[in-house]
């Protein structure tokens, strides 16, 4: 093998390892709730029905979610919480 070969093959080598290093490092991000929300409003102005509603009728009923709320009535809230300690 030359001494060519050999370099070059160090060199990509290194080269994948810093791509591999490039590729792992954290990455900051951040999340936001608004495309959901103008979704939530264009279907609801589409069809003419609260987005609630449309949760409920297009996928919570069809997926057979029996348990599965879009918003805790009081009723659900005391039922699916857990009250802390006091004193």
């Amino acid at each position: 093998m030359t001494k060519g070969k050999a370099s070059s093959r160090v060199s990509r080598a290194g080269s994948r390892k810093a791509s591999l290093m490039r590729s792992t490092e954290a990455t900051i991000s951040s999340y936001s709730n608004l495309g959901v929300g103008l979704l939530g409003v264009l279907l609801s102005r589409v069809y003419g029905k609260p987005w609630e509603v449309l949760v409920a009728e297009k996928i919570i009923g069809p997926l057979g979610m029996k348990d599965t709320v879009v918003n805790l009535s009081d009723d659900h809230w005391s039922k699916r919480t857990v009250r802390g300690a006091t004193g």
